[in-house]
């Protein structure tokens, strides 16, 4: 975060097990950077994980379930990190 607590300063959104190597998805940084933290979208950037990855089927999951796991922990991620940021303003 930016000095004023608020605005995104740097961002890196990085996975592993979701491709062939671990992968950063540039977009997530592209759309977060330089925006106050209470304009994000949460479902359009987990959204964007889900659609960028291309995990694999095997015995611990599907393909579609690790993509629809993905989109979630990154929108709990950035809930977790909005809940923190309002506790501290308190």
């Amino acid at each position: 975060m930016a000095e004023d607590n608020k605005t995104v300063k740097d961002i890196r959104a990085c996975l592993g097990s979701v491709a062939p190597t671990p992968i950063e998805i540039k977009e997530i940084r592209e759309k977060m950077i330089g925006k106050k933290f209470n304009q994000l979208d949460f479902n359009q950037l987990g959204q964007i994980v889900e659609d960028k990855i291309s995990p694999i089927d095997d015995i611990r999951g599907t393909r579609e379930y690790r993509k629809d796991v993905a989109k979630e922990i990154m929108i709990n991620a950035l809930e977790e990190i909005d809940s923190a940021g309002r506790e501290r303003d308190y």
